[in-house]
């Protein structure tokens, strides 16, 4: 499905990488032209598949299906559904989808959801904890939303998606990320190139990781406008292992080049892309706060800004293992080439090579 290989890091020892069509049958799911379509078991479970838009859309009439790709769909058409509000997301916090959806390495290419004030928007809205997405690929999607917002799923409730990749555009205001919105579950081996725009808990691939694990993933994408925002993941309270963002990622407050704000943990992950906040304070090479653990982690970008700036943390609270940041930082004051202001937090066995340049106090 064109899956890039994650690219390691250096071990620190070392020196540390609708619309149309009709509903859905026990016997299979009718197209947009009318034809009932084969459906096929597969260990002991029917697998519905799904051949075009409309039938992709469709879905929504059994959120329980075992759903299967079997080609790559064009979703072009979505932009005239819905008086301009293009395609219904799939699931809803009330009526969750709570099947399985395998895109069978195919693409859905040109999907569109302009829903400005909703919640809970991207090609499936809320996902339970028995849901499993995976082996699809979105490319050129254009999603807006207000709160929950992904360009492949909103709300993950404790499901998993895997090997999935999203590219295009992505907006919204709270808890938006270029593949998931909130994640409480899994999201391991996929990747998001898509822009992404938020005000609160915005990331190049998850906007919050609330308690759910995100692994061997990346996020390739600009990510701007607001606060607590990550190349990778806006805010964390769980676990990102094996990650690394490269976007440039800018923001008003708490801005990292991987995580915007770390309440979790984060291991063997890296980011690259620079970091800039003009006005506010908090920004990191690889997180802008932290109250977690980073451990065997790397920064290379430049990093701006204007209080707590550091080439790997801008405030430290927590803890900080063999770890460290090579990017140039400048900011006015608490700027540090590691970190920029260790607020009775632990840093062990880590070293900082870039620049520093501040005009105010505490330059390290």
């Amino acid at each position: 499905m064109g899956r890039r290989t994650l690219i390691g890091l250096i071990p620190f020892a070392l020196i540390f990488g609708i619309l149309g069509g009709a509903g859905v049958s026990s016997s299979g799911i009718e197209g947009g032209n009318g034809i009932i379509l084969s459906t096929e078991n597969s260990t002991n479970n029917t697998v519905i598949w799904i051949h075009n838009v409309y039938e992709l859309q469709n879905m929504s009439n059994n959120l329980s299906g075992n759903y299967a790709l079997a080609n790559d769909i064009n979703a072009s058409v979505t932009k005239t559904w819905n008086g301009g509000s293009g395609f219904a997301p799939i699931g809803t916090p009330a009526s969750p989808f709570n099947g399985t959806f395998d895109g069978k390495g195919h693409k859905i290419i040109n999907l569109y959801i302009n829903r400005t004030w909703e919640n809970e928007v991207g090609l499936f809205g809320y996902i339970s904890s028995n849901a499993v997405i995976e082996n699809v690929g979105l490319e050129n999607v254009s999603v807006i939303g207000y709160v929950y917002v992904g360009g492949l799923v909103a709300y993950n409730d404790e499901g998993r998606v895997n090997n999935s990749y999203a590219t295009g555009n992505v907006s919204g205001c709270l808890r938006v990320g270029g593949l998931v919105g909130v994640n409480g579950g899994t999201v391991e081996n996929s990747y998001a190139t898509a822009e992404v725009r938020g005000a609160v808990y915005v990331g190049g691939l998850v906007g919050e990781n609330y308690y759910g694990r995100v692994i061997k993933c990346d996020a390739t994408g600009d990510v701007s406008w607001g606060e607590k925002v990550g190349g990778l993941v806006g805010h964390n309270w769980g676990m990102v292992s094996s990650c690394y963002a490269m976007g440039n990622v800018s923001g008003a407050w708490r801005v990292g080049g991987l995580v915007g704000w770390n309440d979790g943990t984060v291991n063997n992950s890296y980011a690259m892309g620079y970091v800039s906040i003009q006005s506010g304070a908090y920004a990191g090479g690889l997180v802008g706060w932290n109250k977690g653990t980073l451990s065997n982690c790397s920064a290379t970008g430049d990093v701006s800004g204007s209080s707590s700036v550091g080439g790997l943390v801008g405030l430290n609270e927590g803890t900080v293992n063999s770890s460290y940041a090579a990017g140039n930082v400048s900011g006015y004051d608490y700027v540090g080439g590691l970190v920029g202001n260790n607020w009775q937090g632990t840093v062990n066995s880590s070293y900082a090579t870039g620049d520093v340049n501040g005009s105010g106090d505490y330059i390290g």
